[in-house]
């Protein structure tokens, strides 16, 4: 191969990644839970469903930042108060009953008024929804 040639090749090269990456740039890279993966495909849920028309809220995206504001202070990692760690999709999930918020020893503190402690910032009634919701859809990571 002669220079002149490795050089075009080397260029046909280049542009076709360029293209690729171009038609990539409105692809997301990674699926939340509610993104439908597309046609014909799903993303499962913790109960086993297929997660088609869920729309709810997640662990990572909607109810951690609520729980990191106002419990994991106090129920995070291995000093967890009360032995309630809620840190984690999974250890949360043990202070849930997905589908039946009124169940759920997670929502009915905040309900009751149990928590968060007195001095610490109440949660909204917003954020309140929102748990009950996440709880009510399954409780997604």
């Amino acid at each position: 191969m002669t220079m002149t040639q490795h050089t075009a090749a080397s260029t046909l090269q280049v542009l076709a990644c360029l293209t690729l990456l171009s038609a990539c740039v409105d692809t997301p890279t990674e699926l939340s839970p509610d993104q439908d993966a597309g046609a014909g495909a799903s993303t499962p849920t913790p109960d086993g469903g297929d997660g088609e028309g869920s729309s709810g809220p997640s662990y990572a995206d909607d109810i951690f930042p609520i729980l990191n504001s106002h419990c994991i202070g106090c129920h995070g990692g291995a000093s967890a108060m009360g032995r309630v760690d809620l840190s984690t999709h999974e250890r949360a999930l043990r202070q849930v009953s997905p589908g039946a918020p009124e169940a759920s020893s997670l929502y009915t503190a905040i309900v009751e008024e149990r928590m968060p402690p007195a001095g610490v910032q109440p949660v909204s009634e917003d954020s309140l929804e929102q748990i009950r919701l996440w709880i009510l859809d399954g409780a997604a990571p």
